[in-house]
């Protein structure tokens, strides 16, 4: 199951939350029927870049593994979290819980911008549209093109991006049903790539871009500072997976950049960080807090890895605005 818990894709909408099933406390555990108990652990989709300037994806995985796995928890499916056929919320989950109308007839189109080529996008989104009753896409309901606005030739194909770019999709479809999806496809996660795609996704009439990635400000040229600055139109970018100035980076070793994710760091991007929701018995909003799988203090990201926390920081690059907040879930620039 994917979790996504540090990214919207819709103004709309206002935030998109992938749920998980809850950890079982160990009372529950040891009185519940076997079959209802799973172990699961959190892996980030994507690797760590190649190079420093290079871009990374934000999905994260939950995988199932056996009992007494390193770093494992355990977990059973429970309608407060959900009812989505794999576990986790369906679109109706997230409409009631939010109070919005997915299925409302819309003229925006929501682009993606992601690099290398997901080949069954499309596929993938209408047997996603199938299982939830939602309508069947059409030749003008989901674009693909190239980082220059072209249908080809596309990047090369790659697993990590796919499975991300899926994500993304469907998490757009799942608030938005009758938006017209246009999915950016950048030939690298190089910031040059990605400075086209983003551009290319504003000119080719985008009310809202969603981006699932980041790389630390540092990073951040002129060039792509100008490339998620565009005057109307709803630019949003996940703050990351791994805490505040990526904490866990530290505790596994391979230090940390001390600095938050641009793009979600720029004043000119909606920054969204991660939540925890919790439905009521009636599917209403119980509670809402942040994300944090790794415990208090990162203590359970500290002994058994990185199990993922909401991103977030203070800018160094960018001086607060008096329009902005530096809770993560609406900005990250800035802290003052």
């Amino acid at each position: 199951m994917l979790l996504r818990r540090t990214h919207m894709a819709l103004a709309l909408a206002a935030l998109f939350v992938a749920g998980t099933a809850t950890a079982v406390p160990s009372t529950a555990a040891a009185g519940a029927p076997a079959a209802a108990v799973h172990y699961a652990v959190n892996r980030s989709v994507c690797a760590e870049p190649a190079r420093p300037n290079e871009f990374r994806c934000f999905a994260m995985a939950r995988v199932d593994v056996k009992p007494g796995t390193r770093g494992a928890y355990a977990y059973r499916p429970s309608a407060a979290f959900g009812h989505g056929h794999i576990g986790g919320y369906s679109p109706n989950d997230l409409a009631k819980a939010y109070g919005y109308n997915a299925g409302a007839a819309v003229s925006q189109t929501v682009a993606i911008v992601d690099w290398y080529n997901d080949p069954k996008a499309l596929a993938d989104l209408t047997v996603f549209d199938r299982a939830y009753g939602l309508p069947a896409e059409t030749t003008t309901s989901f674009g693909k093109v190239n980082q220059n606005g072209k249908a080809s030739p596309l990047p090369i194909s790659s697993k990590e991006s796919s499975t991300e770019i899926a994500l993304d999709i469907q998490a757009v479809r799942a608030v938005c049903h009758r938006c017209r999806i246009l999915l950016v496809e950048a030939n690298h996660p190089t910031a040059a790539d990605i400075a086209v795609a983003e551009n290319t996704a504003a000119r080719l009439g985008a009310d809202e871009i969603s981006n699932s990635f980041g790389t630390p400000e540092s990073q951040a040229t002129s060039t792509l500072l100008a490339a998620f600055s565009h005057a109307g139109i709803v630019i949003t970018a996940s703050t990351g997976d791994d805490g505040w100035y990526d904490w866990d980076f530290t505790n596994d070793g391979s230090g940390t950049a001390d600095e938050p994710q641009f793009p979600s760091s720029s004043p000119n991007v909606v920054a969204v960080g991660g939540t925890l929701l919790k439905l009521t018995s009636t599917g209403t909003r119980a509670s809402e807090t942040v994300w944090n799988e790794n415990g208090v203090d990162n203590a359970r990201g500290a002994i058994s890895g990185s199990l993922g926390g909401t991103g977030g920081g203070c800018s160094t690059r960018f001086t607060v605005k008096g329009w902005q907040s530096h809770v993560a879930n609406y900005s990250t620039a800035g802290c003052g």
